[in-house]
């Protein structure tokens, strides 16, 4: 994950609605406990444009 931060306005936000940037993968809330297999909801972000997983942060492949 990138330790720089986008130009998403996400990055700003107090509090940020995602763990991790769905732009850039970077850690933006960490107080947000997500779910261990968010990797069943990759294909409807991938579809919704993200980049990045908004739970675990890992980049989404288009």
């Amino acid at each position: 994950m990138p330790d720089t931060k986008c130009n998403n306005p996400y990055h700003g936000m107090k509090p940020a609605p995602f763990k991790h940037c769905p732009d850039c993968g970077a850690l933006i809330n960490p107080k947000i406990n997500v779910e261990s297999d968010c990797f069943k909801h990759h294909t409807l972000r991938k579809s919704k444009g993200y980049g990045f997983c908004p739970d675990c942060g890992i980049k989404l492949q288009k």
